[in-house]
């Protein structure tokens, strides 16, 4: 049985379940439980956890990146020891401007994977650099996150605050859209403390030890659906996710936009057609294999992901056909099991 495959089953089996007095999900402390007898809920519990040194590095994934990353990248370096910004394959004027956006930051250093190696491996490379740095604190960004001026210090309190049982701790974030305060669905609020079952990954904080033993992030699945299989692997290793209660950071999802549908505000994400693609072929990966442990948990993430393509197909203003042909290729590449990144004639096809 895959560990992964198990991870995100636990993430699915969790979401949206009821929360104890404790903070963990009973489906969480059931989960936990059957698939790894040998971890004990109890040891879920807030444990007395004396404030230590931290040590943080923060790993930032560029990809072409926008004329705000230079303010972006001198406020996160304002608050840790470590800077490493992981580029994957952005033309050599990025390169170039990034190379002196860090030469003014005595602290940062830039590792060019010289092409785009997907969103997961970026992820790795950049942590097992955090880690050789000697920090034991890990800090995630995409690269166009806005971060307030006491992430840091309030992502380390609540580290602190959630003890041992914690395994990630994100920061609350504003809908680069609507300015709108962004809560994940699911998410239950505890003593100044939101205990969620999933979030993005940009803007959350794990402890070096941790990312360890959890492990690294999926790299077959390049780019989609790669935070939430870390997430649920971390609810399998024991740990829970936390969030924190103030707002410290503005990030958008997609290109996202507003869509007037008679009296009623529609919300898009307008992804391009090549990241419909993994979206529903890693979707449809999980889905089935889902089905080998939960015909009804299957059932029910295989509609989340029918939902969401049907109403990018809808209401988004994208090239139908290449959307129809990024989801037969999807569909295909789903049912015999091909992961990773596109083919160069894929990305041919669906290219913008």
């Amino acid at each position: 049985m895959s560990v992964s495959f198990v991870c995100y089953l636990a993430d699915l089996f969790v979401y949206g379940a009821p929360s104890t007095n404790e903070g963990v999900s009973a489906f969480q402390q059931n989960y936990i439980q059957m698939a790894n007898p040998q971890i004990q809920t109890s040891s879920l519990r807030p444990e007395s956890c004396e404030r230590s040194t931290f040590s943080t590095g923060a790993v930032v994934v560029t990809f072409y990146p926008g004329p705000d990353i230079d303010e972006n990248l001198a406020k996160i370096a304002s608050q840790i020891e470590q800077i490493v910004v992981v580029d994957n394959g952005s033309p050599v004027d990025d390169i170039e401007r990034l190379q002196k956006i860090l030469g003014r930051i005595p602290k940062g250093r830039l590792i060019e994977n010289g092409s785009n190696l997907g969103i997961a491996a970026a992820l790795n490379i950049g942590a097992r650099e955090i880690i050789s740095l000697g920090c034991n604190t890990i800090l995630y960004f995409d690269q166009d996150s806005r971060v307030d001026n006491n992430l840091v210090e309030c992502l380390q309190q609540h580290l602190i605050k959630g003890g041992s049982r914690v395994g990630l701790v994100a920061a609350k974030y504003r809908d680069g859209l609507t300015g709108k305060p962004c809560i994940p669905e699911g998410g239950r609020q505890r003593d100044q403390f939101y205990f969620i079952e999933r979030i993005i990954t940009s803007g959350t904080m794990m402890r070096s030890e941790t990312y360890e033993q959890v492990g690294p992030f999926r790299e077959d699945f390049f780019i989609d659906a790669v935070d939430h299989e870390y997430n649920s692997r971390i609810v399998r290793c024991g740990y829970t996710l936390g969030m924190t209660e103030n707002t410290l950071m503005e990030h958008s999802i997609g290109n996202t936009g507003i869509v007037q549908v008679g009296e009623k505000e529609v919300r898009t994400s307008n992804h391009s057609a090549l990241r419909r693609y993994y979206m529903l072929r890693n979707g449809m990966t999980l889905t089935m294999e889902m089905l080998r442990y939960s015909p009804s948990l299957a059932c029910t993430y295989g509609r989340h992901v029918l939902y969401n393509q049907i109403h990018a197909m809808r209401y988004e203003k994208k090239s139908r056909k290449k959307f129809v042909v990024a989801y037969f290729y999807a569909i295909m590449h789903a049912a015999v099991g091909k992961l990773g990144p596109a083919s160069e004639s894929l990305l041919c096809q669906l290219t913008e």
